[in-house]
């Protein structure tokens, strides 16, 4: 997932984020209710304005995330997305697993206080061409059955998939992935697609502040075109 390396400038938003409930790569199932970070991604953006949306505390959020992650088991990092994690080393190398035990977990807490109302995914970078033939020329393969997988855990096979492609800017953007983002986008009637093709970056990897914002709040809107949530859209402009 890719984050800005920044602070929340205070006029703007407010950290802690309180009003919201969620679960960081904890596997046991019991939520926090703040935000505390001064450090924070996209998905910050997101739940901040769903609180506004929705109120306060009736915001959950389960988000699985680590650094250098790939799809397929070739692919770069030593934890993969793969739903073949039986073919991996390890199963603490599967971080499908990991995130649909943490799905279950808070379904047996907390089933009749919530619905799992959509899923957000951006990664793609660890699966790239340079790093291993394999793993971009599965992406399309492998991207859709994990779409079918988390989808089959919530039991609902129209389940909202909203997603980010790569900056062409970041040193590790791939056409092959790229264009399997995008075909999977336009196949799928229940995907929905961020361009992020012109995003600048903070480094080489990380999009800047002005991006991960614009990220969030076109994943807010995403969620408003899906039938998620209701309200009006932010229709944030690219940054210039």
């Amino acid at each position: 997932m890719s984050s800005a390396r920044c602070r929340f400038q205070k006029s703007a938003y407010s950290l802690p984020m309180r009003g919201m409930r969620y679960i960081k790569n904890t596997l046991t199932g019991n939520y926090i209710s703040s935000y505390p970070r001064v450090r924070w991604g996209f998905d910050t953006i997101v739940c901040h304005y769903l609180i506004q949306n929705l109120g306060e505390d009736k915001l959950y959020y389960i988000k699985w995330s680590h650094g250098e992650t790939s799809i397929d088991k070739t692919g770069d990092g030593s934890s993969h997305w793969t739903v073949d994690y039986e073919e991996l080393p390890s199963i603490s190398n599967s971080l499908l697993m990991k995130f649909e035990r943490e799905i279950r977990t808070c379904n047996e807490l907390y089933g009749t206080e919530y619905e799992i109302g959509a899923m957000i995914w951006h990664q793609g970078e660890s699966d790239r061409a340079s790093y291993s033939a394999t793993a971009a020329a599965n992406y399309y393969t492998n991207l859709k059955n994990l779409i079918a997988y988390c989808r089959g855990i919530v039991g609902n096979s129209r389940l909202p998939f909203i997603m980010g492609t790569v900056s062409r800017s970041s040193d590790q953007y791939d056409d092959t992935v790229d264009a399997a983002i995008r075909r999977l986008a336009s196949e799928d009637n229940y995907v929905w697609l961020v361009d992020l093709q012109n995003a600048s970056l903070l480094d080489a990897y990380h999009f800047d502040a002005a991006w991960s914002e614009y990220f969030g709040k076109k994943v807010y809107d995403c969620l408003i075109d899906a039938g998620v949530i209701s309200g009006t859209k932010l229709n944030p402009s690219e940054p210039g």
